[in-house]
């Protein structure tokens, strides 16, 4: 997870917390901690995730930060899922 976005030149900054993964209806299927340079690692069984996150350094940890598209896990490994917190 990390934090996007702000002046010009801005790179993005790591976002530890926690990335909690739903299924559609809203069930949630897994969370983690992420590691303090905002990585996370889970196991999913096959299917279409939703992905968001929550970090102290993003409004004090009050409002998700989302990923840009839902996840979709096939038998094979999937890797690169980003969770952003956009800071405009």
């Amino acid at each position: 997870m990390q934090l996007v976005g702000g002046p010009s030149g801005t790179e993005p900054k790591p976002a530890p917390g926690t990335v909690t993964v739903t299924v559609s209806g809203g069930d949630v299927a897994a969370s983690v901690r992420t590691a303090v340079d905002g990585t996370f690692e889970m196991q999913l069984r096959p299917g279409t995730y939703t992905l968001t996150g929550r970090s102290e350094r993003y409004n004090s940890g009050d409002v998700d930060c989302v990923a840009s598209d839902q996840t979709h896990v096939t038998d094979d490994d999937i890797r690169g899922v980003e969770v952003s917190c956009n800071m405009r």
